[in-house]
């Protein structure tokens, strides 16, 4: 079986044009080789496919070789397509209620297929350290910030002493200096963490509505 394909042969294998590949590949969801070829076994492009394939796309690769011959149809062909024709549209319309409920299913097969897809892309992201987990994220930001109170409030005890020694302030002084430093960080600091938290709420929402929107990752 043929595994390394052209843009155009994929297309054809589709039934997609060739616009559609090369955006995905623009998009590196679609990965190509130094020759600008793919490899279909790769897990990133055979999970592209796959998903093609669950959009209702036929994976074929005899498009690639085969090439359709169209033949005009006679009067007789013709009669008989249109009979054919009315045929289905009355077996429609006497099975709509059957054909309602298949159409349903396949559109629950569909989304459940879509899932798992979207289940397989994230693995592969966490696989590849594309994604971190929230809970993790948020507490490396939060533990950033309090290292840099941390040092900021040692840098405060060092600029006061350099103050008390070099122009001779009291003790008094010295203190209320330290408290006015100590207080003018720890403002800075609250606001950071403040901004911080509702700056990861905003994305977490943001997922979360496309998420449960269009079911995109």
């Amino acid at each position: 079986m043929v595994k390394v394909l052209k843009k155009s042969e994929l297309a054809k294998a589709l039934d997609l044009g060739n616009a559609s590949i090369t955006m995905a590949v623009k998009n590196k969801v679609l990965l190509i080789d130094e020759h600008g070829n793919i490899d279909i076994d790769k897990p990133t492009n055979n999970l592209w496919i796959e998903k093609q394939k669950a959009k209702g796309k036929e994976f074929d690769l005899n498009r690639i070789y085969t090439k359709r011959e169209i033949h005009p149809k006679t009067q007789a062909e013709q009669a008989l397509d249109k009979q054919q024709q009315k045929g289905k549209q009355i077996e429609t319309y006497d099975n709509s209620p059957l054909l309602e409920l298949e159409l349903k299913q396949k559109k629950a097969t569909l989304k459940r297929t879509e899932k798992a897809i979207e289940l397989d892309e994230i693995k592969i992201q966490k696989q590849m350290g594309l994604l971190i987990p929230f809970d993790e994220s948020e507490f490396l930001l939060i533990y950033i910030v309090e290292k840099i109170r941390s040092q900021a409030n040692q840098e405060i005890e060092s600029m006061a002493n350099i103050y008390k020694d070099r122009f001779g302030i009291s003790q008094d002084e010295y203190i209320e200096l330290k408290k006015d430093l100590n207080g003018s960080v720890n403002n800075i600091i609250i606001q950071a963490v403040s901004e911080l938290n509702a700056g990861l709420s905003g994305i977490q929402d943001k997922y979360s509505e496309a998420r449960g929107r269009g079911e995109r990752k």
